[in-house]
Order: structure tokens, then sequence, then C-alpha cells
């Protein structure tokens, strides 16, 4: 390559283009900044719900909630993790633990009140490992009259399935940004080879080598990709974290992790943009000098 087009030119080159071009560039930028916002909310959204499900089960220690009937819907608050009370303490702990026992109910460890005392407001109670909550639920709502009995796990995967109308929102969201990332990105990289055949027809007869028009044309892709997708990546973790009911999700996950996704998002933005740029930026590479100059006149 002459000294003349090295790399400072042509990084000149790729700003000169991306100035002379700005509708592409600004075309790229927002498809960019769409496509990583999208793709990094719904990795935060699948990942913070499956974390608050696993916690929310960690922290209440029981498989089975039972209430006195009509206080259902407060025991699917408690497991969601939300604020339920003052409720009155009307479950006698130590009947209701005489009538557990004399029901034979298989596969239970233990159980206690919620809050913890003689009378509590809810019934807790621990199974094996190898019982069936749900024929739990049905043995011990025999056993204790007037009891209402709530599944753990049931309850809190409900919390999540709350949620999964927001993370299939944000994971179709994704494709078609994708999707839109990469007609754009193909399209705006053709308009532009095709607006400056002229001048890669004249780079290529002073000595420029294909390698170098193939960079050069990547080059004003890939730029206006990364300010975008690192736009979209702050803007989506943004709105997220402003989000009430995301808010929790995206605050369970460690810096590191949200380290991790955001650069998943930036890189899968970046290569999706870049490998729909290369057909075009190919076909610059291998334009007739004469031919291009003529043309581009």
């Amino acid at each position: 390559m002459p000294p003349e087009l090295g790399r400072i030119t042509l990084l000149r080159l790729m700003l000169a283009g991306l100035r002379r071009s700005r509708l592409q560039t600004g075309a790229g930028l927002m498809v960019a900044l769409l496509a990583s916002a999208a793709f990094f909310g719904a990795a935060l959204l699948l990942t913070g719900g499956s974390r608050v499900l696993d916690e929310g089960l960690s922290a209440l220690g029981a498989d089975l909630v039972v209430a006195p009937k009509g206080r259902a819907e407060e025991a699917r608050l408690l497991l969601a993790g939300e604020e339920v009370g003052p409720l009155p303490l009307d479950i006698p702990v130590a009947e209701w633990r005489k009538l557990l026992k004399t029901g034979k109910v298989i596969g239970v460890i233990g159980s206690q009140g919620e809050p913890a005392g003689a009378n509590a407001s809810f019934f807790l109670i621990k199974l094996e490992k190898w019982a069936s909550p749900l024929m739990a639920a049905i043995e011990v709502e025999a056993a204790i009259p007037g009891a209402e009995v709530t599944v753990a796990e049931q309850a809190t995967r409900n919390v999540a399935r709350n949620l999964q109308p927001m993370v299939r929102l944000m994971a179709g969201a994704a494709g078609i940004a994708l999707l839109g990332a990469v007609i754009m990105a193909g399209l705006m990289t053709s308009i532009r080879v095709g607006e400056r055949r002229g001048e890669l027809g004249m780079l290529r007869a002073v000595g420029a080598p294909r390698r170098f028009l193939v960079w050069l044309t990547l080059g004003e892709t890939t730029i206006p990709a990364l300010a975008g997708a690192v736009a979209g990546i702050l803007l989506g973790g943004g709105g997220l974290v402003l989000s009430g009911s995301a808010r929790a999700m995206v605050l369970r996950l460690s810096f590191g992790e949200i380290l991790l996704f955001a650069g998943g998002a930036l890189l899968t933005t970046l290569a999706v943009m870049a490998l729909a740029s290369l057909v075009p930026a190919m076909r610059a590479a291998h334009l007739d000098p004469l031919e291009a100059a003529r043309r581009g006149r």
C-alpha cells in the first residue's frame, strides 16, 4: 500500500464519507440503537426474571402456603414479595399442626406460622424433595377444614408469567430490530458505494489495494453502528431501571452480568451490520478503476 494510503488516511476518508452521507449515517446509527437496546433489554429481563423466581422460592423456605378460605390472594401477594397486611392472626398454629399430623399428609418435613407465634396469618409447610406439592395441597385441604392452599412454586411462577408479555415484546423487538439492521446496513452501504463510484475508482487507480476499499466501506458502516449500539445499551438499560416492574429484575443481576450482556448486545449489533455490509464492500473493492471513475463523474 502506498504510504499516503495508510491508517490515518483510511480513518480520515471514513469520517469524510460519514459527513457527506449524513442520511445513511443517521439511519445506521438509529437502527443500531434500536437493535442493541432491544437485545440488551431482552437479555436483562429473561435473566432477571429467572433470578427473581429463584430468590422468591429460596427466601420463602416453604412449598405450601395455607390460609383461611378467602385469603388466597393475600398469600399470592406474599409469595410475590409484595406488602400484605396487617392481617388477622386467626390461624391456631398448634391446632393446624395437629390436624396436619392426624391427616397423615405425605412428605411433610415441617410447618410454621407466618408470622411466628401461637397464632398466625399464614401457615407454611415444607415438603420432602420427592413429594408432589399439588398432591400435598389436596391432602392438606382435606386434613384442615376451612383451609385454602397455595403452591409456592406455582405462585412465584405466576409472577414471572405476568412479565412474559414484556419479555416477549422485547425479544420480538430485538429480532425485528436485528433484521432491520441487516436490511438497512446492506441498503445504505449499497447506496453509499453507488454514490462514490468515482472516488473509489480513483483510489484504486492511485494504488489502493482491494482490502483498503473493503475496510473503508465497512468502517463507514460500523462507526455509526458502534455509536448507536452504545447509546442503545445505555437507553435500554436506563429505561428498564426506571420502569417499576422491571427494575427489581435488573437489580438482581450483578455488575459483571450486566457488562456481559452489554458486551454481547454491542458485538451482536456490530457483527450483524458488518456482515450485512460485506457484500457491497466486496463489490466496491472489485470495481474497475477506469470504469468506476468514468461512471462516477
